[in-house]
């Protein structure tokens, strides 16, 4: 029998998540579609009980909702990956400042998290644009016309979604004790989640969406040159259990535990 518990914001089976109060996302219940009109009803919700505050801010940046709504479009089928503020300022046919800012706007919003890289004196190159991020997988399965886990796992988006989920529901457990980045350098050692503390990052997260996970070569080297404290890799499967150098594997369903202090 397969035990169900709450993990920050997500409630879980051994093998399937979705986030609480929300529409149901593809991990959650495999079978079910959401209406496509839900995915305009949380703009509209979402910026109607904000709007106050960013009216000032809306006047600035000369956007109205249209292009926002468009970039968020945009964001989506690029989640989880660096922001390329030319290129998006291409495809919508505005300046790259313009794209910026409407970017600040949406992750005011709520909309869009935009994970900031950990910089580090450590000899290398290091990537500096943040990484943005739906934070919501059942807004970001609408936005690319997910309707369906079936049609999920054909989809370019599927490792994005996984990816994603395993990444908010970290930071919905560390913070506010940890502050969330990420870590890249130029020539592509990454690590995805770097939960930071006093100023010194602290735990290292790789997301695969595997039930074999083999870490990448570069969380190895990263995690050693920042002097990390624990290293994690997130995955599909159900056991947690020791992989080479001290990393563990750890399932969604067990992070809780996995970052208790």
């Amino acid at each position: 029998m397969s035990s169900t518990r709450a993990v920050g914001r997500v409630t879980a089976t051994a093998s399937s998540c979705s986030w609480d109060r929300r529409p149901p996302t593809s991990w959650a219940l495999h079978q079910k579609a959401w209406p496509d009109a839900w995915q305009l009803s949380i703009w509209h919700r979402s910026t109607r009980s904000k709007q106050a505050k960013l009216t000032s801010r809306l006047t600035r940046c000369g956007c109205v909702a249209a292009f926002p709504t468009a970039c968020w479009h945009m964001l989506a089928h690029e989640s989880d990956g660096m922001l390329n503020a030319s290129t998006l300022a291409s495809g919508l046919n505005v300046s790259s400042p313009t794209v910026t800012r409407n970017v600040d706007l949406l992750e005011d919003l709520g909309l869009v998290r935009a994970l900031r890289p950990w910089h580090a004196n450590l000899g290398k190159r290091l990537v500096k644009r943040p990484r943005v991020f739906i934070p919501d997988t059942g807004i970001l399965h609408a936005l690319v016309g997910v309707q369906s886990f079936d049609e999920l796992l054909g989809h370019p988006v599927v490792g994005s979604s996984f990816e994603t989920l395993a990444v908010e529901t970290a930071i919905a457990i560390a913070t506010p004790d940890y502050a969330p980045h990420f870590f890249r350098t130029a020539n592509g050692a990454e690590i995805d989640l770097l939960l930071c503390r006093g100023g010194k990052p602290r735990i290292a997260i790789e997301v695969k969406r595997s039930t074999a996970p083999v870490p990448s070569p570069g969380l190895y080297q990263s995690a050693k040159a920042l002097g990390v404290e624990r290293v994690l890799v997130v995955y599909l499967g159900e056991e947690t259990y020791p992989l080479r150098n001290g990393v563990i594997a750890t399932p969604l369903l067990s992070l809780e535990d996995a970052l208790a202090p």
